[in-house]
């Protein structure tokens, strides 16, 4: 017999939660990277509530952590290193 995998429950978060995970955009923003594409879609869960799925949000977060750190390094690579950093002279 085949193991049948564990069913995983999905994990949802609301706006605050969105924010824990590092994400501060707007509604209008947020609507508008979802309409793109750019962000995933939001899960309505009755009335006004809508949620988005926690693993999604996570992966989306780590991509533009993982981007914001290599532009950083790579400023850092650009930079001249013959050029000293400046030493303030005290008066």
């Amino acid at each position: 017999m085949s193991a049948v995998p564990p069913i995983i429950e999905p994990i949802l978060i609301d706006r605050a939660g969105l924010k824990t995970v590092g994400v501060t955009f707007s509604n209008a923003w947020l609507l508008d990277l979802e309409a793109r594409g750019l962000f995933p879609r939001r899960l309505s869960v009755g009335g006004r509530k809508t949620c988005w799925l926690l693993a999604e949000v996570r992966f989306i977060a780590k991509r533009a952590a993982d981007r914001d750190v290599s532009a950083a390094e790579r400023r850092r690579a650009t930079r001249p290193s013959c050029v000293a950093p400046r030493r303030r002279i005290a008066i």
